[in-house]
């Protein structure tokens, strides 16, 4: 299964995220023991929603 590796300046871990199929798994370099498992869709929601602005309230 290949693994992307996202990394963020100034961190010291990265995102790695992977695909099986329908499924995409994500995880911190730091703390590779707890995955987050989603599907693409679910996923591909969350980013849209994201771009748009809909998450910034729990920023502000």
């Amino acid at each position: 299964m290949p693994v992307t590796r996202c990394d963020a300046p100034g961190t010291a871990g990265s995102i790695e995220i992977a695909s099986d199929g329908s499924l995409v798994h994500i995880r911190e370099s730091d703390d590779p023991t707890t995955v987050v498992t989603t599907t693409r869709a679910k996923l591909h929601a969350w980013i849209s929603g994201a771009k748009a602005g809909e998450f910034d309230h729990f920023v502000a």
